[in-house]
């Protein structure tokens, strides 16, 4: 089996586990605000996936992720958002599947399931599924002086790994902002 398909099959299998979880918050905030709609993981498009896991990026009029260049993170961590653009060319095989996008999805996926255990504990648990992931995907163990990489591990460390995640994507906006 090529690396490829084998890629394409583990992001599948993430991708899953991220649809069960944002159904499973859907559904959270449907029944508290008193709604009678059923959310499913098939109800979980890549729109929802990309609001989720890159909702501290700001939005466009247009209702699109506004550009990366204009993060101060553009640099050091460009073709590394989680778009539903990027989610839907490689479900329709136009994009292969990187390392950035498992290692995207497996820290999203870790920090809600694992929201309540110690960071440590949560971290370790991270780097063992990712580097399974990663060698069945004949890709590299995860390399921590990559910046990207060492942001999630550093998120990850954190009590709110997701919560983080944001608002440093947020404030690197903020952050562009202020230098146009």
């Amino acid at each position: 089996m090529s690396e490829k398909s084998q890629a394409f099959r583990e992001f599948m299998v993430l991708l899953e586990r991220a649809k069960k979880i944002i159904a499973a918050m859907y559904q959270k905030d449907e029944e508290e605000n008193g709604g009678k709609k059923i959310w499913k993981p098939e109800n979980i498009n890549a729109s929802d996936l990309e609001k989720v896991i890159c909702s501290g990026i700001p939005i466009n009029k247009m209702g699109n992720l506004k550009k990366m260049s204009a993060s101060i993170l553009a640099k050091h961590f460009s073709q590394k958002r989680f778009s539903r653009q990027r989610i839907n060319n490689i479900l329709n095989h136009k994009f292969p599947v990187e390392r950035f996008d498992l290692i995207t999805l497996e820290f999203f996926v870790i920090s809600q399931e694992m929201a309540d255990d110690d960071p440590y504990t949560r971290y370790r648990h991270f780097l063992e599924e990712i580097q399974e992931i990663l060698a069945r995907c004949e890709m590299g163990e995860i390399y921590i002086v990559n910046p990207y990489e060492c942001f999630i591990l550093m998120c990850l460390l954190t009590d709110c790994p997701l919560a983080v995640f944001s608002e440093i994507w947020e404030m690197s906006y903020e952050e562009g902002e202020e230098k146009n």
